[in-house]
């Protein structure tokens, strides 16, 4: 039995440590990365691809805005006009769990002129973040199973989300969020989500990435059964 995504995978960027701290060369390692790509071949075509985080279910998906496409001279028009430095390793964190989507990314970064490396973590959160952090890009993903961006839009976004490894910081961001959870006007909300939603796909805080569906399984004398959509 196949059913809509409840988690949303993505490489978290290091914006305190430099050069990552440059919106151009977050912006040029999306244009890099062609998640439609591995929607295609890594999950067989069972998901969808992400143009920030919150799921395509969720209330306040922002369907006008698109993902970015995949664009080698784009993203190399970006690198060399921010000047990334000639030899600067990306350095690329990920769990086991997440390899093959952290190996794919390093393969797409080759093809653009950047050299990674891959570390592999025994953790899905990064023990250091900040600066001082040794790693460039995070792989990991967030579940959303109340279909609400309070659970994962909040938590990613906001300067001091408990989920905000990258430390991603925008005083405008902050604030639609907070009128968005101190609001009971569901129009008005789904307005402040969309938003926050193109400020953070102009930001690119992350690599964004796709929702993969969710399948599960039934003995045959289990009569009636269907998945939650959360």
């Amino acid at each position: 039995l196949q059913a809509p995504a409840t988690r949303s995978y993505f490489a978290e960027i290091n914006c305190t440590r430099s050069p990552m701290d440059d919106r151009r060369i977050r912006r040029a390692l999306n244009y890099a990365v062609d998640i439609d790509a591995l929607v295609t071949h890594k999950l067989k075509g069972c998901g969808k691809t992400l143009p920030t985080v919150l799921l395509p279910d969720a209330f306040g998906y922002h369907p006008q805005l698109r993902p970015y496409p995949f664009n080698r001279r784009a993203a190399r028009q970006l690198l060399e006009t921010a000047a990334y430095p000639e030899d600067r390793r990306v350095v690329i964190f990920s769990h086991p769990d997440n390899l093959i989507f952290a190996q794919s990314i390093a393969m797409f970064l080759t093809q653009v002129g950047l050299q990674s490396r891959i570390k592999v973590s025994s953790s899905v959160r990064p023990q250091t973040t900040g600066p001082d952090a040794p790693w460039d890009l995070f792989v990991g993903s967030w579940g959303n199973s109340t279909l609400d961006p309070v659970g994962i839009l909040e938590p990613k976004f906001e300067s001091k989300g408990y989920g905000n490894f990258s430390k991603f910081s925008s005083p405008a961001i902050d604030t639609l969020m907070i009128r968005a959870r101190t609001t009971m006007d569901n129009h008005a909300r789904e307005a402040l989500y969309h938003q926050i939603q193109e400020l953070v796909f102009s930001e690119a805080p992350m690599v964004f990435g796709y929702a993969p569906d969710e399948f599960y399984a039934a003995a045959a004398r289990v009569k009636g059964f269907r998945p939650s959509s959360t």
